[in-house]
């Protein structure tokens, strides 16, 4: 069967994930520690746990349990002490504090849910994601840098973690036995690349045997990619990864006639990728501006 392990976070991640299950491949999803906005920022700041938000995404999407508790996981308070907070968070939060080991409360709630696979936070240390911009002050906070309150013209040189978080033994295994490492669509500087960052990671990219893909995302992000193209993300990517290339990208088929015009829809270039060394998949990925995760598990599972 398939080893495939899945990098990243937020809804990209969740998509893809929450088709994958579907094929039978073994799934070891990695996913970012670095949130510190709504209700995971709360928790974080008031209880000093861990961030549980995109652990609760992935666990969602991997559940194969009939009940439904998958969705009351992302029931979210609307009024009162608890507004803003989803139940899933304080699950996870709660299991913490219980068994004092974030990785033991991921595991016991992977359990009840019946996930198929396994989702591994990449770290169990606190740290915080900063980002340089390109007039040399720094953003400091991962939801600062998502959501901006800077001038979003000045581009991003550079991200980095205040803190010397280590990797979860257990992302080391799973990266070690892959056929297929992804990293999946989502915000690059803020679900794709933190993973990266966390000391170990890149070092056991650049040792692994299984094919290195990136999914690329459909849409460029404000203040983070504008006007990135295909080829951008790439090398945007491989900047984090201690020189290990990535094998493979996958794009949208329609990416490749997209106009310099359309600012906001990321352009693939397929010769310039090419020339770089890897490979290009164009494949029918999006439902007009949206990556859909279901064809992009499709296309995943088949190559």
């Amino acid at each position: 069967m398939k080893k495939i392990v899945t990098i990243g976070g937020g809804s990209g991640q969740f998509e893809l994930l929450h088709h994958l299950k579907e094929y039978d491949v073994e799934i070891s999803a990695v996913v970012t520690m670095m949130d510190d906005g709504g209700s995971t920022g709360k928790l974080r700041e008031q209880l000093g746990v861990l961030p549980p938000g995109d652990v609760r995404r992935c666990l969602r999407a991997l559940a194969q349990t009939d009940s439904g508790l998958p969705d009351l996981l992302e029931h979210r308070f609307s009024a009162g002490d608890l507004e803003g907070h989803t139940v899933g968070n304080i699950m996870i939060s709660a299991l913490e504090q219980q068994y004092g080991d974030f990785g033991k409360a991921v595991a016991e709630l992977a359990r009840v849910l019946n996930i198929k696979g396994e989702v591994l936070p990449v770290t169990f240390d606190q740290a915080t994601l900063c980002a340089t911009l390109e007039d040399g002050s720094v953003v400091e906070g991962e939801t600062n840098i998502d959501i901006p309150q800077h001038d979003t013209a000045l581009r991003i040189k550079d991200v980095f973690l205040k803190g010397d978080p280590q990797v979860n033994p257990a992302v080391l295994n799973a990266i070690a036995k892959a056929d297929m490492i992804i990293l999946t669509i989502g915000d690059v500087y803020t679900s794709v690349i933190p993973n990266l960052l966390v000391t170990g990671v890149a070092d056991a990219l650049m040792k692994a045997k299984g094919t290195l893909i990136y999914t690329c995302n459909q849409t460029i992000k404000v203040g983070e990619t504008d006007g990135f193209t295909a080829y951008d993300y790439v090398t945007t990517l491989e900047r984090y990864l201690s020189g290990r290339k990535l094998d493979t990208i996958v794009v949208n088929k329609d990416n490749a006639e997209v106009s310099e015009d359309d600012a906001s829809i990321v352009r693939c270039d397929v010769s310039t990728l090419e020339q770089h060394g890897i490979q290009v998949v164009l494949g029918d990925v999006a439902d007009g501006n949206i990556v859909s995760g279901e064809k992009l598990a499709k296309i995943v599972a088949e190559l």
